[in-house]
């Protein structure tokens, strides 16, 4: 609006499209500015968020032994990690009917949250570099015994 009526202060057409013609290239070189910096080589912030490497959990979940798969499964990450990676519909997955509580959210015999109490047919599965491990691992010394299984980047909990 401001741009405008500056621009009709010049009766001129030559110098009024110059001017808008001056705005839009000054406005196209901070998107290319922008757009290479982000896009290109440059822009190295880490997105640990957004790492593929986090992306694994559904295969993991599905390569667990026979003995242990269909228990409750607790994970302790986002659920939307394993939605990504399962390619699960979000109506399948029905997001709504769990958003009243966002912080004990459950899909089938996934939790996607840690459990208050470690029963033996549970199964664990926590990140390696979260501090929450050596929480687990500490269990063990109140006299519960159970399997780890390291895959990958996550380590599970779990009792034969």
């Amino acid at each position: 609006c401001a741009i405008v009526s500056i621009a009709n202060l010049f009766k001129n057409k030559i110098i009024r499209r110059g001017i808008y013609l001056g705005i839009i290239g000054v406005y196209l070189s901070y998107f290319i500015s922008f757009a290479s910096y982000y896009y290109g080589e440059k822009y190295e912030q880490p997105l640990y968020m957004f790492s593929e490497e986090n992306w694994h959990v559904y295969d993991l979940v599905e390569s667990l032994p026979e003995e242990i798969q269909g228990r409750e499964t607790y994970i302790y990450q986002r659920y939307i990690y394993y939605l990504l990676d399962s390619e699960m519909s979000p109506y399948e997955f029905n997001l709504r009917a769990v958003m009243g509580d966002t912080t004990n959210i459950t899909y089938k015999n996934i939790h996607f949250f840690l459990p208050g109490t470690f029963d033996e047919k549970d199964v664990v599965i926590v990140d390696k570099d979260d501090p929450v491990v050596d929480l687990w691992k500490d269990i063990s010394k109140t006299g519960i015994e159970y399997d780890i299984i390291e895959e990958g980047e996550y380590i599970v909990f779990f009792k034969y």
